[in-house]
């Protein structure tokens, strides 16, 4: 889920599990914002380079300028066999989640956080 902020002056990307049941007020406790929504199509392809249903965790790789938040369920990382979008939503690539963290780092992301969420 693409997200912001109320003041538009921050964008987070949350990448959960299927069963994961996360609210919207939830979610922006977990970023420590007072109000999270939905970000527009437009801020979605300004920022990312994709279009509605195609948003991923793989769309870190058109995030130039590496303003985005991600949260990432640690679920998702220990799991052999995660399936994304890449950046696009007709195809979709699995994988093991552990590479998860590498990209991250290839990708020179430094606002990356692991979660762990049971409820």
């Amino acid at each position: 889920m693409f997200l912001r902020n109320k003041k538009k002056s921050a964008s987070y990307l949350f990448s959960v599990t299927e069963e994961c049941s996360l609210t919207l007020k939830q979610m922006s406790e977990l970023t420590g914002e007072n109000k999270l929504s939905f970000a527009s199509k437009e801020e979605l392809f300004t920022k990312l380079k994709v279009e509605p249903g195609a948003v991923s965790l793989l769309n870190v790789l058109n995030d130039e300028r590496k303003t985005i938040h991600y949260f990432i369920e640690k679920k998702i990382v220990n799991h052999p066999a995660v399936a994304f979008h890449p950046n696009r939503n007709d195809q979709t690539l699995v994988f093991h989640g552990e590479i998860i963290p590498k990209l991250m780092n290839y990708c020179q992301v430094t606002h990356y956080h692991m979660f762990e969420w049971n409820h």
